[in-house]
């Protein structure tokens, strides 16, 4: 474990392991009354890490969800109290035979409109992620289904993030049963330059933390890039590594775990192939931890925004 002092500043990610907003909306307000929350190492079970959430600790707290509604009634309280928000909420046209749990695409629409009318579209982040293309999604399908999309999310949003299915050991057995279709890079550019114009009509910029769609009207950024936390005015550090080849996301610190998701979505890589991991977890809402307790033999690490900070509790 590396230890370091970044000088203070705090983005807090909420969740890229899990769904906060959708499922754990109770325990997160309790963390927030309590100042701080409990995260469990990833990779070593018997360290935990406790991170501050008190307003003057936290630059900001990123959103990320397929379904913010259970979260609406309490983002008043957290903008008077003072903390500063941005929610990337996930909206794809694939219903139940891919994401089981996600509510229907309307209802996650509206809810997206709620919450930009409650904190601003400029803090609004639309994701169409991923795109998955198959017999059943055609290129056609997706044209459609998006250019719908837009039109609901129009005046509500003024960026869309977009990526291609990614293939792990975590979705594979998931995923065995579709079949999909892979098309060229030049059939690629085509389909996802038409997206871009498409977004453009409805004054969505479309973006990509990869250079490869350079020239096909979108644009080069990270979804919690260095770009739009200027624009916001919210102080930010670049990791010393990427999350992932290419990713232009500024660093952030994230409280959540995974198998604590209950979307159960097929391509999922932050959950595990059997469900039975996740429906064995104990839950409290008033526990620290989002799933279990403390145990005998943990070691905790206080990560205080004036002290030790550690560069691998980034995702």
């Amino acid at each position: 474990m590396i230890c370091y002092d970044p000088g203070g500043i705090m983005i807090i990610s909420a969740s890229r392991r899990t769904d906060i907003p959708a499922f754990h909306t109770e325990w997160f307000m309790n963390r927030i009354d309590e100042g701080y929350a409990l995260v469990r190492n990833p990779s070593v079970e018997n360290l935990v890490y406790r991170v501050p959430l008190d307003v003057r600790s936290c630059d900001l707290i990123a959103f990320i969800t397929k379904n913010p509604k259970p979260m609406i009634g309490n983002l008043e309280r957290l903008q008077d109290d003072g903390y500063r928000m941005h929610f990337q909420v996930t909206i794809n046209p694939y219903g139940k035979k891919l994401e089981q749990n996600v509510p229907d695409p309307d209802e996650v629409s509206g809810s997206f409109r709620k919450v930009s009318e409650i904190i601003g579209k400029d803090r609004m982040m639309w994701r169409y992620d991923p795109i998955i293309f198959s017999d059943m999604y055609d290129i056609d399908f997706h044209i459609g289904k998006f250019e719908s999309l837009c039109s609901s999310l129009e005046g509500y949003t003024e960026r869309c993030c977009f990526n291609f299915l990614d293939y792990y050991s975590m979705n594979a057995d998931n995923l065995s049963e579709f079949s999909f279709v892979r098309h060229d890079s030049e059939s690629i550019r085509e389909f996802v330059s038409c997206l871009a114009k498409i977004a453009e009509r409805y004054n969505i910029s479309l973006i990509h933390c990869s250079a490869e769609f350079e020239n096909t009207g979108v644009v080069n950024d990270g979804c919690l890039g260095k770009n739009m936390m200027s624009r916001l005015n919210i102080p930010y550090e670049l990791p010393s590594v990427p999350v992932r080849k290419g990713c232009k996301c500024v660093k952030t610190v994230d409280i959540g775990e995974y198998d604590t998701c209950n979307h159960n979505c097929r391509y999922c890589y932050a959950n595990s192939s059997d469900i039975r991991k996740r429906s064995n977890k104990m839950y409290d809402e008033k526990s620290p931890l989002i799933s279990g307790y403390l145990r005998d033999n943990d070691r905790v690490i206080d990560i205080s925004r004036k002290s030790v900070r550690i560069t691998d509790f980034i995702s």
